[in-house]
């Protein structure tokens, strides 16, 4: 920005009348004053450039590098949604045999709480001179013997093109399981059928695949893997770190292979290096925070009313939301939320039969299955 500097006229010369070349008094009080009111609206500019710089920097612009300070603590779960909302017991749970169960497609919240399941989540909306970003952001915690993890088709034959995995779509998965809440993963089946390497693939104790590449590389997708123990704690690994029956040894349950690792300690992870110039699309992530809250971040993309955003930028929301751990899960057209059989993630007008079929879920259920 340019300003230009207008002093006064009396500035010039200070002279005046009686040659002593000094000015009066009243003639230094209004130079003094002219002075000030100027000085006054410089400040008043430059405070407006600032801000105007400000808020012209997009959702996509810098990736924070630092933890949250939520990693401390415990996550922020949002109050239920809804004016008939229940109290919580001291668990954060519901003291009660019915759960509560609140879905406002308008206002973007949705709320489940029973004795052991407390899923809050709510959509936001960025807006910037690049577009508008739309984000559902689901927090998770549950307690046994409610039960979250793979939900694996191995019921029907639909689209199948061998015995080895079979296709379905996301809705049916999720009734034939009873969830009441379930996200799309690795979509492995994809892999499969096609003849590609699918990565370390286990899903509840059942070894799908054994092929990978080599971490830290530069091919999509990166078949890093997310494992879950039997005691319910999550951690992400390098595509190579270990093998299938490793990860058993080691008391993992299932893995998910895609990724990349989007952060780990908090921080941006160092393998986004790599990954730094992807397309805006549909993206879904799964974070862990610090107290074992599960976020669940699914990022609208492809729409009118929301664009998509780069691997890059999801990894810089989860920071912002302050998980410790989070891992990119297959996005685009794979992407599905689903909370009480609706997919939320899509508009009403949207049919079930233009849905992408696939093999399974991360979901949960009241009971263990």
């Amino acid at each position: 920005m340019k300003i230009d500097f207008i002093w006064p006229a009396c500035y010039n010369h200070g002279m005046s009348g009686g040659g002593s070349g000094m000015m009066g008094n009243n003639k230094r009080e209004k130079w003094i004053s002219r002075c000030v009111s100027i000085l006054v609206l410089l400040v008043l500019l430059l405070s407006a450039a600032v801000s105007a710089c400000s808020e012209s920097a997009a959702p996509d612009d810098p990736v924070p590098e630092e933890a949250s300070e939520t990693l401390s603590g415990a996550y922020p779960m949002p109050a239920p949604a809804g004016s008939a909302a229940p109290g919580l017991d001291a668990d954060g749970f519901l003291d009660a045999d019915e759960p509560y169960i609140y879905a406002d497609r308008d206002a973007g919240e949705w709320t489940y709480l029973s004795r052991n399941i407390h899923i809050e989540i709510r959509q936001e909306k960025e807006v910037s001179k690049k577009g508008s970003q739309v984000w559902l952001i689901a927090a998770i915690r549950y307690r046994e013997p409610a039960w979250f993890g793979a939900m694996v088709n191995d019921s029907t034959k639909e689209n199948s093109k061998k015995n080895k995995t079979f296709l379905s779509k996301p809705l049916t998965i999720y009734k034939n399981n009873e969830a009441v809440f379930a996200i799309s993963d690795d979509f492995f089946g994809s892999r499969l059928l096609d003849k590609k390497k699918a990565g370390i693939v286990i899903r509840n104790g059942k070894i799908w695949s054994e092929s990978t590449q080599p971490g830290n590389g530069k091919k999509w997708p990166a078949l890093d893997v997310l494992a879950q123990f039997a005691d319910g704690t999550w951690k992400t690994f390098e595509s190579d770190a270990h093998t299938a029956q490793e990860y058993l040894d080691m008391g993992v349950v299932s893995t998910y292979a895609f990724g990349p690792i989007l952060v780990e300690n908090g921080q941006v992870s160092e393998d986004m290096k790599n990954w730094k110039d992807t397309e805006k699309a549909p993206r879904l992530a799964l974070g862990i925070a610090a107290d074992g809250t599960l976020v669940a971040v699914d990022a609208l993309g492809r729409r009118k009313d929301s664009t998509g955003v780069t691997v890059a930028r999801m990894a810089s929301k989860m920071v912002e939301l302050g998980v410790k751990d989070a891992f990119n899960l297959d996005g685009g057209n794979t992407t599905c939320m689903i909370f009480m059989g609706d997919m939320i993630n899509h508009t009403l007008k949207v049919s079930n039969e233009s849905i992408r079929s696939v093999n399974s879920l991360i979901g949960i259920r009241e009971t263990t299955p």
